[in-house]
């Protein structure tokens, strides 16, 4: 048995234990504590840098007033929404230096209501993503972008008409009021004005009428446009994209057992090293990879490190987990999901 299939073996059986899996990839607790290490300021001044940048965008577009450019408005804005659930995820990770409180009220308030996200939803579905990564338990919004890979497939280009469609969003936006799944996530909760529709539809609507009074100006064809159009399709469109690119690997190369093996999810998570694909990168980090969340399978094996010291964590592990499995790192999330590596 190899030193590489030796390790594979030890992470796979210790998937949860950071400070195992630290021993393992050589990692001192002194950089441990320094990877871990919580900032007060670095997210929400992401958050705001994201309402000013949505800002921006739009006033560019306002005074460009050309539909020639779009398409590329459209993508730089379903970008900026991608951001908010990134720093959503963030937000979930207890990764900011502050109280739970004020964490999941900046989360709900000004990350996941503005993309008509329900924050608690997706807070409990996040964990389960985590325990059960690439696996059968996964949850089904996150394994419904990865379950299908073979290109050949007609499912696999309907999944993605369905995304353009707004078909998803659709899904995603009834999902949100369904009674049924709300109890299956939240089993111990009783139900109170605070998970009622009425509740829900409340803390949609709040955010969006400050983007439609304040970002739009009141103008309801280019908030249509501009925000709910790219938001339910070109958005959707990108996560499914991002799905492949991150969870995608295992089933593209053909892993026996990867459904069902414990620990064999972590392994196949995949990084996208957007840098190193020149202009076409920094597309896919304006439009996917913000917030470090390119750094996917360093997050997937220490998910409580925050993302501005992903990079960091990167540069230790970077040699073993080549050991393991190169094809963990790779150029471009769309490269990933539509050119898979051969098996």
């Amino acid at each position: 048995m190899t030193a590489s299939t030796d390790l594979r073996e030890a992470l796979a059986l210790n998937e949860y234990d950071e400070s195992y899996k630290g021993r393992l990839f050589q990692i001192s607790q002194e950089q441990f504590r320094t990877l871990g290490k919580r900032s007060k300021w670095i997210l929400p001044v992401y958050v705001a840098f994201n309402w000013i940048t949505i800002f921006a965008i739009v006033r560019v577009y306002f005074y460009l007033n050309n539909l020639w450019v779009y398409p590329l408005f459209l993508f730089l804005i379903a970008g900026r929404q991608g951001a908010f659930l990134n720093l959503a995820h963030e937000m979930v990770h207890r990764t900011w230096e502050a109280s739970e409180r004020l964490t999941d009220f900046v989360g709900k308030w000004f990350c996941c209501s503005a993309i008509g996200m329900d924050y608690k939803g997706y807070h409990a579905v996040h964990v389960q993503h985590h325990l059960y990564t690439n696996q059968e338990m996964d949850p089904p919004s996150d394994r419904e972008k990865y379950k299908v890979v073979d290109l050949k497939k007609l499912q696999f280009w309907l999944l993605f008409l369905k995304d353009l469609s707004g078909l998803t969003a659709l899904q995603v936006f009834l999902a949100y009021f369904n009674k049924n799944k709300e109890k299956a996530q939240s089993d111990f909760q009783p139900r109170s004005l605070k998970n009622s529709p009425l509740a829900k539809l409340f803390s949609l609507a709040v955010p969006n009428l400050f983007i439609f009074l304040v970002i739009f100006r009141g103008s309801l064809w280019h908030y249509a446009v501009l925000w709910l159009f790219p938001a339910c399709s070109i958005h959707m469109f990108l996560m499914r994209v991002r799905g492949l690119g991150e969870h995608g690997l295992g089933l593209q190369l053909g892993v026996p057992d990867l459904m069902t093996k414990k620990g064999q999810g972590l392994l196949y998570t995949r990084s996208t090293l957007w840098y190193k694909n020149g202009i076409f990168g920094l597309l896919e980090k304006l439009s996917i990879a913000s917030v470090g969340v390119n750094y996917h399978h360093e997050h997937h094996l220490f998910p409580s490190v925050p993302f501005h010291n992903l990079p960091k964590l990167h540069r230790l592990v970077r040699d073993t987990v080549v050991q393991y499995n190169p094809r963990v790192y790779a150029d471009s999330y769309f490269k990933s999901a539509f050119f898979p590596p051969k098996v």
